[in-house]
């Protein structure tokens, strides 16, 4: 073994040589030697470097992030439903950036990681189909979901109890007039080119709006436009994001919601949470979203996965009148840039004129959120269930 300076024996053997020679100089340089050497060993074990600061090697989950994994899959199986393979890989990514910035996850990793699940979290496809209108199939579902719901509301005030959803309008030029129409619609034109343009628009049960947020794909031209300065009347309160097809990514919906807690956070009183109401979508349900969340005292609650769109607020008011103003009312420029900024221009107004406080407010009404009333949704369904048997006897 080397007899190095820095070694122990090494440091011993410098000491012994020091000790022959007794003067007061080498008494004291002596000493100073031993309790050096003492400790550093103890130093070490109560201070260990940080996990930052440990050389980033690592390709795979530890033990503890295993676990943290693992917690949220479970989290996503009660809010919504089992993750799917690629929503375990992304937040198993994030979840190892946070520790290992400079290495990637082994893409095999995932994989062997979902084969070691237990069989009730192994991810499995949803295979409901998204139902046209409610029917009483759906009573037990809708009051389940119910249920759950009353303990979390209760404590709640209607300013803290929000419904956010995102709309994919597509824009392009068609044989037809001008149109908009969103992802959930069933017509697709034929085009010779389109765009998207995604809005992230947020409500609360006393009638709140917030301000919208925009994901425009980018300027087709060079150099490219800056579209907040061109146009004059994209309100104050409108957030605008570009992205190479205008669609939403998991890292734009996180900052969604940093800019939803910035906008609200004045709205809630001291030791109150904010119910956050949406549809389940993957982008919003990744490990750092209800990270998130947690740490902000932001409560997400998903509606049941094939009828979602039946039951929130927002698609009983908005999105409808939405869809209904722009198939009507724009004309057709053949610019993609032009197109977007006309879109924009007009955007506000058309906004303001179908987000008032007391369509809002009957929104969440009717969907018996806010005040909270069940019978607004399984009432009818009730009475169907109780008919139907009678008119089958009648037919017959």
């Amino acid at each position: 073994m080397p007899k190095g300076a820095s070694t122990t024996r090494g440091r011993v053997s410098k000491a012994s040589a020091q000790s022959q020679s007794l003067n007061a100089a080498n008494i004291v340089a002596l000493k100073r030697e031993i309790n050096t050497s003492a400790r550093q060993p103890l130093q070490e074990v109560n201070n260990p470097p940080t996990r930052s600061a440990r050389k980033a090697t690592c390709n795979a989950l530890d033990g503890f992030q295993e676990n943290a994994l693992i917690r949220w899959i479970r989290e996503v199986k009660e809010l919504y439903w089992l993750p799917t393979d690629s929503q375990i890989s992304r937040s198993a990514s994030q979840i190892h950036k946070r520790d290992c910035n400079n290495t990637v996850l082994k893409q095999t990793w995932t994989s062997q990681f979902i084969k070691r699940l237990p069989d009730d979290l192994k991810p499995s496809k949803p295979r409901l189909a998204k139902k046209k209108c409610l029917g009483p199939s759906d009573l037990e579902t809708i009051q389940h979901w119910f249920d759950r719901l009353k303990p979390l509301i209760a404590d709640v005030p209607p300013e803290n109890i929000y419904n956010f959803d995102e709309t994919n309008f597509q824009i392009g030029l068609t044989t037809r007039p001008r149109l908009y129409f969103t992802v959930r619609s069933d017509f697709v034109p034929p085009r010779e080119w389109c765009e998207w343009i995604t809005s992230i628009d947020c409500i609360a049960a006393d009638g709140w709006a917030a301000g919208s947020y925009l994901v425009i794909q980018e300027s087709s031209i060079d150099p490219p436009l800056d579209y907040q300065d061109v146009i004059d009347d994209i309100p104050d309160w409108t957030q605008l994001h570009e992205t190479p097809n205008g669609r939403l990514t998991e890292e734009l919906a996180l900052d969604w919601l940093k800019v939803f807690h910035e906008r609200t956070k004045d709205r809630v009183a001291e030791g109150q949470s904010r119910l956050l109401l949406f549809r389940g979508q993957p982008l919003f349900l990744t490990f750092n979203f209800l990270r998130f969340c947690e740490d902000r005292c932001i409560i997400p609650f998903c509606f049941p996965l094939n009828i979602a769109h039946l039951m929130q607020p927002f698609d009983l008011k908005h999105f409808p009148v939405y869809k209904k103003y722009s198939a009507e009312y724009w004309w057709h420029p053949e610019d993609p840039d032009e197109e977007k900024m006309d879109w924009l221009c007009g955007f506000g107004s058309m906004r303001e004129e179908n987000l008032t406080p007391d369509i809002i407010k009957r929104a969440f009404a009717d969907r018996g959120i806010f005040p909270f009333n069940p019978s607004k949704l399984t009432g009818p369904l009730q009475e169907d269930k109780i008919k139907r048997p009678q008119v089958e006897e009648d037919s017959k």
